[in-house]
């Protein structure tokens, strides 16, 4: 509903159109793939540009509490000098995060994901958020916050159990998940995986693009 208000904002004449069918965003599950050899640790992953919507200094403040939990902090800065200056400030306080600050090519995305054990969302404001989509794909348990934004459910797209109001709440959850045993934690891997190549995998999502217009063309 927000993706399509926003739509309707920029390309008025959208409204006239008799049926509007949404195919959201997909994601290659062959190339975001899961380890199945893989093993755990305490690496905690964050994607997004360094603005303030995607509200980064939440997760930088989580590190102090978890000094034994290393950061992969994926953020290219952008327009917002102040928030550029804070994180350098708070990154540069902490022995714990390791930030990336150039874009990673989408190739090699999947590499990152998997070398993680945790992913997490902090934004105030998403569509659907791809990043979570593909770590979930590559089997890392994914917790999103529930955007404040009134026009955007997170809870209508994932698990209300990966959702998060707090920064304390999301703490309390990954000590849940350091908790599990090496078995339950692949047990997660395996439910994270399943949920996107079930619901979000791309190529369905292309198959049922092809069907829509084929039945515009007829």
């Amino acid at each position: 509903e927000f993706m399509k208000n926003y739509c309707f904002k920029y390309q008025p004449k959208l409204k006239n159109v008799k049926e509007i069918r949404v195919v959201k965003h997909g994601v290659d599950v062959d190339k975001f793939n899961y380890n199945l050899k893989r093993g755990y640790g305490k690496r905690l992953g964050w994607v997004g540009n360094l603005k303030p919507v995607k509200d980064p200094m939440r997760i930088l403040r989580l590190m102090p509490q978890i000094p034994d939990w290393q950061l992969r902090f994926l953020a290219v800065p952008s327009v917002y000098p102040k928030l550029t200056h804070q994180t350098e400030k708070m990154v540069g306080n902490q022995r714990n995060i390791i930030w990336i600050r150039k874009k990673v090519p989408h190739l090699k995305m999947p590499a990152y994901y998997q070398k993680l054990d945790v992913f997490a969302n902090t934004s105030l404001i998403e569509s659907q958020c791809v990043s979570v989509l593909e770590a979930m794909s590559c089997g890392i348990y994914s917790l999103i916050r529930k955007w404040p934004h009134p026009e955007c459910h997170a809870e209508e797209i994932y698990p209300r159990d990966l959702l998060f109001d707090t920064m304390v709440e999301c703490k309390r959850k990954i000590w849940s998940w350091v908790k599990l045993s090496f078995n339950e934690k692949k047990a997660v891997s395996r439910r994270m995986r399943l949920f996107v190549v079930k619901r979000h995998n791309v190529k369905d999502n292309v198959r049922r693009m092809r069907k829509m217009i084929e039945g515009v063309v007829k």
